[in-house]
């Protein structure tokens, strides 16, 4: 499926890119797929982020003051972050539907909390 993405999109193939890309399935900051501890050196992530985000293969969201990326799909979601683990969760639903007089185009929207581990663990 790889293979077919980045021929559709004139990108040229290559195991670290197909790395990233794999890894963007879930959002990731570039700190992230750097601490993977993978084998590809971190100014050729940001190559490969750029060539994806110029490609419009990725988007950018900003989360908690850091910009992750993921790949693009048509799925809209939301996450939340545990503000003490950092643990990220998916939504499995969308606060915003509409605004009166509005159409909604696009919209980001942080949510932040304290997940049931660390409220259990008390630290």
């Amino acid at each position: 499926m790889v293979e077919e993405v980045f021929k559709k999109n004139n990108i040229k193939l290559t195991k670290q890119r197909k790395e990233v890309y794999e890894l963007l399935k879930e959002p990731q900051t570039v700190k992230d797929i750097i601490n993977k501890k993978i084998n590809i050196n971190p100014s050729t992530i940001y190559r490969i982020i750029e060539i994806f985000l110029k490609t419009n293969l990725i988007e950018e969201e900003l989360f908690d003051n850091q910009i992750y990326y993921k790949i693009k799909n048509d799925e809209h979601v939301h996450y939340i972050k545990c503000i003490k683990c950092h643990k990220k969760e998916k939504l499995n639903l969308c606060p915003i539907k509409k605004i009166k007089g509005f159409e909604i185009i696009d919209h980001k929207i942080e949510l932040n909390g304290i997940c049931e581990k660390c409220k259990k663990s008390k630290n």
